[in-house]
């Protein structure tokens, strides 16, 4: 099994430059190396003996290890790539979808009386201030009108709040 000091001695190489040379294969840096991997070495250093380009060894290395990638690595990368792609999608439509659910919902809770249940216990535990109003009456009719009929657009203000009298100039 070389090391990197053997690379070193047998190429007349510095230290530095078999990190590089190691680096630009696709071996990481350690002590020692398998023989398969001194092979690997050797065979770079033979290329760049006969004046190839480092880039150019290094390009046919990297290609050389995604051709003999392990069928299973491929297919897990290739499930990873696919579930991120299926993730955002799923996203998206679960960004469309929780507004609609949860104006069903609400619109549910209206129609069966909860809404109406809730807001009357409210209001009896807040008791009333000043002079009583029929607030309750008021906006209980305003959703009926505007939100279960489907006239108005769910967004819209009570017609009196958004209009601008003639006089405000």
């Amino acid at each position: 099994m070389p090391t990197r000091e053997e690379f070193c001695q047998t190429y007349g190489l510095s230290d530095e430059q078999v990190k590089e040379r190691l680096e630009a294969i696709g071996l990481r840096i350690k002590k020692k190396y398998s023989d398969k991997e001194g092979a690997r070495f050797k065979e770079a250093q033979e290329m760049l003996e006969q004046g190839q380009p480092l880039d150019e060894i290094a390009q046919y290395y990297a290609a050389l290890d995604a051709e003999a990638e392990d069928p299973m690595t491929k297919l897990n990368r290739a499930a990873m790539e696919a579930g991120v792609e299926l993730g955002g999608q799923q996203a998206e439509i679960i960004a469309s979808v929780i507004p609609q659910a949860t104006m069903l919902a609400l619109e549910q809770k209206i129609k069966s009386g909860a809404i109406e249940a809730e807001f009357k216990r409210l209001w009896r535990e807040m008791g009333s201030v000043g002079k009583p109003v029929d607030l309750e009456a008021e906006v209980i009719e305003y959703w009926n009108q505007k939100h279960l009929d489907g006239s108005k657009s769910q967004m819209s203000l009570p017609e009196s709040s958004t209009e601008s009298s003639d006089s405000d100039s």
